[in-house]
């Protein structure tokens, strides 16, 4: 009996411990996020916006496969998508008629949009594992908070949660390097954009 008591107390301190070191990373990683955020340019964010306002207001229909689709970051399947992808006269009357699509035609022009862009190509890869980590883990209302209301971390932590307890169940070494990578990423990103904007 004793050993078995002893057994439970062992594993029931791990899951202590794993979840006192989730908390720690996601106030981290939320702290980071806001950084990206703030050093995020304002063409960056009007895009991001205007993307979900497409979406919102041009084919909300088509919404819950779309916000997984912002969220990876492929605007071009975002419009794809939406407007069913096909050059015909329907489309072409659908893209004049959507308001937010001619927004988004004059944004893609600016050169600081660009800019943006090239940096966070260079942590792409990291970027499109958490994101399909989110996509597999996360409500369809999370990823669309997520996607187009950057600022509310409620639905970013819990989502976040979620895949890092995910990834702890996989062993500590998995966990410890995939966090470390979600914060370097960040941390790239963030200086790179201290320095360009």
């Amino acid at each position: 009996m004793r050993t078995f008591s002893s057994i439970v107390i062992f594993f029931t301190s791990l899951i202590v411990i794993a979840s006192l070191t989730i908390d720690t990373d996601l106030v981290e990683i939320n702290k980071l996020e806001q950084d990206f955020l703030k050093y995020t340019p304002e063409i960056a964010r009007r895009f991001l916006r205007t993307t979900c306002d497409v979406i919102n207001q041009c084919c909300p229909h088509k919404q819950s496969n779309l916000f997984a689709t912002v969220l990876s970051g492929n605007t071009n399947d975002v419009l794809e998508k939406c407007f069913d992808g096909k050059m015909t006269s329907n489309v072409v009357a659908s893209f004049s008629s959507c308001s937010p699509f001619i927004q988004l035609s004059t944004m893609i022009t600016d050169s600081k949009l660009f800019k943006f862009l090239n940096i966070i190509e260079k942590t792409a890869d990291v970027d499109k594992e958490n994101v399909q980590a989110m996509i597999d883990l996360c409500t369809e209302e999370e990823l669309s908070t997520i996607a187009c209301s950057r600022n509310s971390s409620d639905e970013q932590g819990t989502c976040q949660r979620k895949i890092m307890e995910k990834w702890a169940a996989q062993g500590e070494k998995i966990y410890a390097e995939k966090v470390q990578n979600i914060k370097e990423s960040y941390k790239k990103n963030i200086d790179a954009f201290k320095k360009a904007f």
